[in-house]
């Protein structure tokens, strides 16, 4: 009996010693063998960490054009999209060059934005001859396909949602400005007052725009409602021409 349970102790050594083998063989393969993606990925761009001569995909998801796989936004030309690198340099030199457009002097006038952060053009807002004008103007060659306005005496009179504004306007073909002329008629507005204004647009690239896609567009002021949304304060001026 005794020889038996040694018999069995050898065997079940042999059987361990034989299966830690075949491990340290698998494990020294795995350690040795170079995957063909991280060749490809040498070549074919850089997953930064290993540098490529070319920009390129990380190796994730593989693209036919020169740019990244999508994951990193295409701001300061790290290797990603070409595309969105051509549209941060027009960005750039057209808003560097850029002096806001008013309706005159006395005018409220703010920039408008688009996707939060970029400048696209300019809300202006004032009176002249009896209308309350507000002046949308894009720039770059952005344009708008739709617009909407609200006015009130305070901000929670405000509309949030732009469908529910009271002034809009499609714009077919697109439009790069567009002013709404608002009939003070029978209105308790006067020059000095304080009113607030919820001024959005759905902006999109023309032909070789700074802007790369569709975006929402905000006059810039008080954040406020939904999202991002904002109100902006206009203490009223008058445009005497």
């Amino acid at each position: 009996m005794k020889s038996m349970k040694l018999g069995f102790n050898h065997l079940r050594f042999a059987v361990g010693a034989i299966a830690l083998l075949a491990l340290f063989q698998n494990c020294s393969a795995a350690r040795f063998t170079t995957d063909s993606m991280v060749l490809s990925e040498r070549s074919q761009g850089d997953d930064g960490q290993i540098a490529g001569p070319q920009p390129g995909d990380d190796g994730n998801n593989p693209q036919g054009n020169p740019g990244n796989d999508g994951s990193t936004p295409g701001r300061g030309g790290n290797g990603d999209d070409p595309n969105r690198d051509i549209c941060d340099a027009r960005y750039s030199e057209v808003v560097g060059k850029h002096t806001p457009k008013k309706l005159c002097a006395s005018a409220t006038t703010v920039r408008f934005m688009a996707g939060q952060h970029y400048y696209v053009g300019d809300v202006s807002i004032a009176i002249k001859q009896g209308q309350l004008l507000v002046q949308i103007s894009l720039m770059g060659n952005v344009v708008m396909r739709e617009s909407h306005v609200d006015i009130a005496s305070s901000p929670a009179e405000l509309q949030t949602s732009p469908g529910q504004f009271e002034f809009k306007q499609n714009h077919s073909p697109l439009v790069s400005e567009y002013i709404y002329q608002i009939s003070l008629e029978g209105s308790q507005l006067s020059v000095g007052q304080t009113i607030y204004a919820r001024v959005h647009a759905a902006v999109e690239p023309g032909q070789n725009s700074m802007l790369c896609g569709g975006e929402t567009a905000w006059g810039e002021g008080v954040r406020s409602g939904v999202g991002w949304s904002m109100h902006i304060p206009v203490t009223i001026g008058e445009c005497s021409n």
